[in-house]
Protein backbone atom coordinates (compact mmCIF):
# COMPACT_ATOMS: atom_id res chain seq x y z
CA UNK A 1 0.00 0.00 0.00
CA UNK A 2 1.31 3.02 -1.17
CA UNK A 3 1.52 5.94 1.24
CA UNK A 4 0.08 9.21 0.03
CA UNK A 5 1.41 12.73 -0.17
CA UNK A 6 -1.84 13.93 1.96
CA UNK A 7 -0.73 10.38 4.42
CA UNK A 8 2.44 11.77 4.46
CA UNK A 9 1.96 15.58 5.10
CA UNK A 10 -0.40 14.73 7.79
CA UNK A 11 2.54 12.54 9.37
CA UNK A 12 5.09 15.49 9.34
CA UNK A 13 2.27 18.14 10.89
CA UNK A 14 2.38 15.38 13.76
CA UNK A 15 5.75 14.62 14.20
CA UNK A 16 6.08 18.14 13.99
CA UNK A 17 3.68 19.02 16.90
CA UNK A 18 4.74 16.40 19.21
CA UNK A 19 8.95 17.86 18.57
CA UNK A 20 7.31 21.29 19.77
CA UNK A 21 4.99 19.79 22.70
CA UNK A 22 8.70 18.05 23.88
CA UNK A 23 10.51 21.24 23.53
CA UNK A 24 7.85 23.00 25.88
CA UNK A 25 7.99 20.31 28.05
CA UNK A 26 11.74 20.56 28.77
CA UNK A 27 10.49 24.02 29.62
CA UNK A 28 8.23 22.94 32.66
CA UNK A 29 5.10 24.07 30.43
CA UNK A 30 2.16 21.81 31.82
CA UNK A 31 0.11 22.24 29.10
CA UNK A 32 2.02 21.41 26.52
CA UNK A 33 3.04 17.85 28.96
CA UNK A 34 -1.08 17.23 28.94
CA UNK A 35 -1.56 17.53 25.45
CA UNK A 36 1.57 15.48 24.76
CA UNK A 37 0.36 12.71 27.23
CA UNK A 38 -3.21 12.89 25.39
CA UNK A 39 -1.70 12.59 21.65
CA UNK A 40 0.68 9.14 22.81
CA UNK A 41 -0.33 7.67 26.00
CA UNK A 42 -3.03 5.57 23.73
CA UNK A 43 -0.18 4.46 21.47
CA UNK A 44 2.74 3.69 24.69
CA UNK A 45 0.20 2.13 26.76
CA UNK A 46 -0.58 -0.21 24.26
CA UNK A 47 3.78 -0.53 23.74
CA UNK A 48 3.54 -1.33 27.52
CA UNK A 49 1.08 -3.53 27.06
CA UNK A 50 2.10 -5.82 24.71
CA UNK A 51 5.59 -6.37 26.52
CA UNK A 52 4.37 -6.40 30.24
CA UNK A 53 0.95 -8.44 30.43
CA UNK A 54 0.64 -7.35 34.04
CA UNK A 55 -2.63 -4.08 32.92
CA UNK A 56 -1.84 -3.15 36.68
CA UNK A 57 1.97 -3.08 36.56
CA UNK A 58 2.02 -1.82 32.59
CA UNK A 59 0.03 1.30 34.12
CA UNK A 60 2.66 2.07 36.34
CA UNK A 61 5.34 1.32 33.83
CA UNK A 62 3.36 4.18 31.62
CA UNK A 63 3.21 6.50 34.78
CA UNK A 64 6.83 6.14 34.96
CA UNK A 65 7.73 6.81 31.31
CA UNK A 66 6.14 10.15 31.75
CA UNK A 67 7.36 10.92 34.76
CA UNK A 68 10.93 10.75 33.08
CA UNK A 69 9.63 12.54 29.92
CA UNK A 70 8.89 15.38 32.00
CA UNK A 71 12.25 15.13 34.06
CA UNK A 72 14.07 14.32 30.55
CA UNK A 73 12.20 15.88 27.82
CA UNK A 74 15.02 18.34 27.06
CA UNK A 75 17.16 15.20 26.45
CA UNK A 76 15.10 15.03 22.94
CA UNK A 77 16.69 15.85 20.13
CA UNK A 78 14.47 16.15 16.66
CA UNK A 79 17.46 16.11 14.45
CA UNK A 80 18.66 12.27 15.38
CA UNK A 81 14.94 11.27 15.83
CA UNK A 82 11.35 11.28 15.45
CA UNK A 83 9.46 12.29 18.48
CA UNK A 84 7.05 9.02 18.21
CA UNK A 85 10.04 6.73 17.65
CA UNK A 86 11.65 8.52 20.78
CA UNK A 87 9.11 7.93 22.91
CA UNK A 88 8.20 4.12 21.74
CA UNK A 89 11.94 3.49 22.21
CA UNK A 90 11.45 5.12 25.95
CA UNK A 91 8.34 2.92 26.40
CA UNK A 92 9.77 -0.21 25.62
CA UNK A 93 12.68 0.27 27.07
CA UNK A 94 10.89 0.58 30.46
CA UNK A 95 8.64 -2.55 29.81
CA UNK A 96 11.68 -4.62 29.05
CA UNK A 97 13.51 -3.54 32.46
CA UNK A 98 10.95 -4.59 34.07
CA UNK A 99 10.64 -8.03 33.07
CA UNK A 100 14.54 -8.64 33.41
CA UNK A 101 13.61 -7.33 37.19
CA UNK A 102 11.01 -9.50 37.97
CA UNK A 103 13.25 -12.69 36.35
CA UNK A 104 16.23 -11.60 38.86
CA UNK A 105 14.24 -11.58 41.63
CA UNK A 106 14.29 -14.87 43.79
CA UNK A 107 11.00 -16.66 44.26
CA UNK A 108 10.08 -17.36 47.34
CA UNK A 109 8.44 -20.92 48.48
CA UNK A 110 7.17 -22.10 51.45
CA UNK A 111 8.80 -25.48 52.20
CA UNK A 112 5.24 -26.39 54.31
CA UNK A 113 2.45 -27.74 52.79
CA UNK A 114 -1.02 -25.44 52.42
CA UNK A 115 -3.00 -28.53 54.61
CA UNK A 116 0.08 -28.94 56.94
CA UNK A 117 -1.82 -29.86 59.97
CA UNK A 118 1.98 -29.09 62.10
CA UNK A 119 2.05 -25.53 61.09
CA UNK A 120 -1.36 -24.62 62.11
CA UNK A 121 -0.90 -26.85 65.55
CA UNK A 122 1.99 -24.29 66.27
CA UNK A 123 0.12 -21.37 65.57
CA UNK A 124 -2.72 -22.58 67.95
CA UNK A 125 -0.04 -23.44 70.77
CA UNK A 126 2.27 -20.27 70.47
CA UNK A 127 -1.01 -17.95 70.07
CA UNK A 128 -1.68 -19.76 73.68
CA UNK A 129 1.91 -19.65 75.25
CA UNK A 130 1.80 -15.73 74.49
CA UNK A 131 -1.54 -15.07 76.09
CA UNK A 132 0.04 -17.16 78.92
CA UNK A 133 2.73 -14.77 79.19
CA UNK A 134 5.54 -16.15 77.62
CA UNK A 135 7.25 -13.52 75.39
CA UNK A 136 7.22 -13.64 71.81
CA UNK A 137 11.06 -14.26 71.55
CA UNK A 138 10.71 -17.60 73.85
CA UNK A 139 7.52 -19.03 71.38
CA UNK A 140 9.40 -18.18 68.23
CA UNK A 141 13.28 -18.59 68.67
CA UNK A 142 13.23 -21.11 71.67
CA UNK A 143 16.84 -21.01 73.49
CA UNK A 144 18.81 -23.87 72.63
CA UNK A 145 17.08 -27.37 74.43
CA UNK A 146 14.30 -25.06 74.67
CA UNK A 147 10.85 -26.32 73.06
CA UNK A 148 11.08 -25.88 68.89
CA UNK A 149 8.37 -26.58 66.26
CA UNK A 150 8.15 -30.34 66.89
CA UNK A 151 7.65 -30.14 70.63
CA UNK A 152 5.57 -27.63 71.02
CA UNK A 153 2.86 -29.30 68.61
CA UNK A 154 3.83 -32.52 70.83
CA UNK A 155 2.76 -31.13 73.95
CA UNK A 156 -0.32 -29.02 72.20
CA UNK A 157 -1.73 -32.94 70.94
CA UNK A 158 -0.39 -34.08 74.67
CA UNK A 159 -2.27 -31.45 76.66
CA UNK A 160 -5.84 -31.89 74.69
Amino acid sequence: MAVTNTERSAWAARSHELAQLMSRCALGDRAAFARLYDLTSPHLFAVVLRIQRDRALAEDLLQEVYVNLWRSAGSFDAAQSQPMTWLTSVARNKAIDSLRRAQSQPVLQSVHRDDDDDDREFDRAGRRRLADGESFREVVYPEPGGNHHGQVVAESRARR
